[in-house]
């Protein structure tokens, strides 16, 4: 669990509060390593506690939280604002796909039949 706070974005004294089972306040960015990818957070609650599907193991939670689910609902709530505001660029005829950017992202996104992917934003994409 140390070593997950850590890898999470926690220093080694906040880290040390958690694993002594204290709750932690905390504002600033977390890191995904399933997401590969930093969200933010804003005066937040942090507590080890039990696992809820395997008691003999110990979870990170977030304001009650597991951070795993918070994780996961956090990177929804970034696709679904990305998949209200963004707008057309082109259409490619070789690759049958539309491009699409957010005029303050760093991300461009397109879909094809079947997915919506994710790029990083560079000046090659156009």
């Amino acid at each position: 669990m140390e070593k997950f706070c850590l890898k999470v974005g926690f220093n080694e004294r906040q880290t040390a509060t958690l694993i002594s089972g204290k709750p932690l306040f905390y504002e600033g960015e977390l890191y995904s390593e399933e997401h590969k990818r930093k969200f933010t957070t804003e005066r937040a609650g942090f507590q080890v506690v039990k696992d809820p599907k395997d008691r003999s193991k110990l979870a990170l939670a977030i304001n009650g939280q597991l951070i795993g689910e918070w994780f996961r609902e956090q990177l929804g709530r970034l696709f679904s604002s990305v998949k209200k505001t963004v707008e057309p660029l082109r259409r490619g005829k070789a690759r049958h796909y539309k491009q699409y950017q957010r005029e303050d992202s760093k991300f461009v996104f397109w879909a094809d039949q079947n997915h919506l992917h994710l790029s990083r934003w560079s000046s090659e994409c156009f």
